[in-house]
């Protein structure tokens, strides 16, 4: 591949008014919590995981995770509702890149700005209270990640994208300096590793700009250290691994990613796309027509937008 055409692409903390409790956030009975929410997202069921983390939100009063991850979906649900979750997409020279006639609706705009602002308040407190506190750089690291990759596919602004991203670098760097064990920081520090060393010539100039050097092969390492062993970002890690295994031509590892997302997740049809795609690129042409034949059996059609029915179709009748 064209190296220069690859795509640029969390208890109480105020206790009295102005103690800081420290208790430990990421606790596995509430990363359980957040997987289960997730899997709705993951499933493109956005309302039910939208409720899973107001639940969330409001048995964890104080907690940052709840406020971020309704960020997360209702951003995720802007980026399916314009289509831009794709496989294909991710994949094309200058995904992003340009400015778009896509508006967010003005309501999903203002819940995004409010729960992110939420998330990074309490995130910022704890680290008020205690620089190194583990929690507080995690959540403010991925505020940060978060907003940057919102600039980038919502706003389509490169240079605040960066900048962003530089700072979700530095304080998940700070925070595995401190703790080598903090396998879901690394999700943050391989995409931007990725990212930067992956950028075509005629834009590198922002990276370095904004003081930011990478190295793609450690940053897909990273991702994929993640996307075995994460345990709350584990899922996107997956994601995030499969698009770029794609990219780097690694087709068969990408395709058991794609296998195992479509399992876990069977009611979402952009997974059994993804998985069909990537046959499709290694010549396997009648594995994917069975693959489509699979998502029209078990996928009530009406459920299925025109251009992935259509595409099944054309490739059924062929």
């Amino acid at each position: 591949m064209n190296r220069s055409h690859r795509l640029l692409a969390p208890l109480l903390v105020v206790v009295g008014g102005s103690e800081i409790a420290h208790a430990k956030l990421l606790t596995d009975d509430y990363l359980a919590d957040v997987r289960e929410a997730f899997a709705h997202m993951y499933n493109l069921d956005y309302e039910s995981s939208l409720a899973g983390f107001e639940e969330l939100r409001d048995a964890h009063p104080g907690h940052p995770g709840p406020h971020l991850d309704l960020a997360i979906v209702v951003w995720q649900r802007e980026l399916f509702r314009r289509r831009e979750l794709r496989l294909d997409r991710f994949v094309s020279p200058g995904q992003f890149s340009e400015s778009t006639d896509e508006s967010m609706p003005e309501a999903a705009r203002r819940a995004f700005e409010s729960h992110i602002a939420a998330a990074e308040r309490l995130a910022t407190a704890r680290l008020d209270a205690d620089p190194d506190d583990p929690d507080g750089l995690y959540y403010l690291g991925e505020v940060r990640a978060i907003q940057a990759s919102f600039a980038l596919t919502i706003e389509r602004d490169k240079i605040r994208s960066f900048k962003l991203g530089r700072r979700a670098h530095e304080l998940h760097y700070r925070l595995v300096e401190l703790d080598r064990s903090h396998i879901d920081a690394y999700l943050t520090l391989g995409t931007y590793e990725y990212i930067v060393d992956d950028l075509p010539w005629y834009v590198k100039w922002l990276a370095t700009l904004v003081g930011f050097q990478g190295d793609e092969e450690r940053g897909l390492d990273f991702l994929k250290t993640v996307a075995e062993r994460g345990r709350r970002a584990r899922d996107v890690a997956r994601v995030l691994t499969m698009v770029l295994l794609v990219r780097e031509e690694q087709l068969e590892s990408a395709l058991e990613l794609a296998v195992s997302l479509e399992e876990d997740f069977p009611k979402n049809y952009l997974f059994a796309l993804n998985r069909i795609e990537i046959l499709e690129k290694m010549d396997r042409d009648d594995e994917a027509v069975e693959q489509y034949r699979r998502l029209l059996d078990r996928t009530r059609r009406r459920h299925l937008p025109d251009y992935v029915r259509e595409r099944a179709e054309e490739a059924l009748a062929q």
